[in-house]
């Protein structure tokens, strides 16, 4: 396909939404960590540990959901991510020690780990002359989702009174917003989008050689390269994002509330990187 369509907007606003939610979810914890951890009584090492837990599972199961998305599944797996997380969350809300506390962790990266193996090539897919643009779209719904969560988690704390009042208020967010993503997902598979497909079929050729030319394909040094430098930059981001809060309130003695304040503002300033980067890169074609 190589027209922008309605179906290519269904996909992006999906992508978008269930990447804020992905990022809210994942770390839900941070801003109610200094709480969780007076109430379960639990150490800092396993603080760590279980804030661990979900992006970890995250990971390991990519590689399953890489391989199911290739066969088929891809377009499920953005949506559903998003309720078994939202599920995940509420039952993190009911955890009274830390091994509970790692299992439902353990449990929402699994169910979050449905959406990044599946965005980028559904995106690809329906904007293959703004692919950077596209991904750098849903990416700052990512980044965002990171963002607001320890501005709105603190102040759902401060107005419910407990951290476990404020995830499941989180979790039916998510539960709620599944339906829309769901629908989108499914209106881009739709007839009508099958139909608006075909109208573009004679450009479609014109454009395959360009689309197949454009870069190495394969397993590339450049692919290995990536994967490495992506590792780097997720253990410094990840880190630093999800213990902010708390390191502010131990070292700095800011306070729960202006922890995830301060936390909310720096993750923001990454937004304005987003929309640089992905314009500049499908401009320049200097992806890699």
């Amino acid at each position: 396909m190589s027209r922008i369509t309605k179906a290519s907007y269904a996909v992006l606003i999906a992508c978008t939404i269930s990447h804020f939610m992905n990022h809210v979810f994942t770390s839900g914890l941070s801003p109610f960590l200094t709480a969780i951890q007076t109430d379960l009584g639990i150490n800092y090492t396993q603080i760590g540990i279980a804030t661990s837990a979900a992006i970890v599972a995250m990971t390991t199961a990519h590689l399953l959901v890489g391989y199911l998305g290739d066969r088929g599944m891809r377009d499920i797996f953005v949506s559903i991510s998003v309720l078994l997380a939202a599920a995940a969350m509420l039952l993190t809300s009911f955890a009274g020690d830390f091994m509970t506390l790692t299992l439902f962790q353990i449990f929402l990266g699994i169910g979050a780990s449905g959406y990044h193996p599946s965005s980028f090539p559904a995106l690809a897919d329906k904007f293959p002359k703004d692919r950077s643009m596209a991904t750098g779209i849903q990416a700052m719904g990512g980044l965002l989702g990171m963002a607001v969560t320890p501005f709105v988690g603190v102040t759902l704390f401060v107005t419910l009174g407990s951290w476990q009042a404020a995830l499941q208020v989180l979790g039916i967010v998510g539960i709620i917003l599944f339906v829309p993503t769901f629908l989108l997902m499914r209106f881009s598979n739709g007839k009508s989008s099958k139909q608006e497909e075909e109208e573009f079929e004679k450009i479609r050729f014109m454009d395959q050689e360009e689309e197949i030319c454009d870069g190495a394909e394969g397993w590339t040094r450049n692919f290995w390269l990536l994967i490495v430098l992506m590792g780097f930059r997720g253990t410094a981001f990840r880190s630093t994002s999800l213990l902010m809060p708390l390191y502010l309130a131990v070292e700095y003695s800011t306070g729960l509330v202006t922890a995830g304040y301060l936390t909310a503002v720096m993750l923001t300033a990454g937004l304005f990187g987003e929309v640089v980067a992905s314009y500049y890169s499908d401009r320049w074609g200097r992806r890699v």
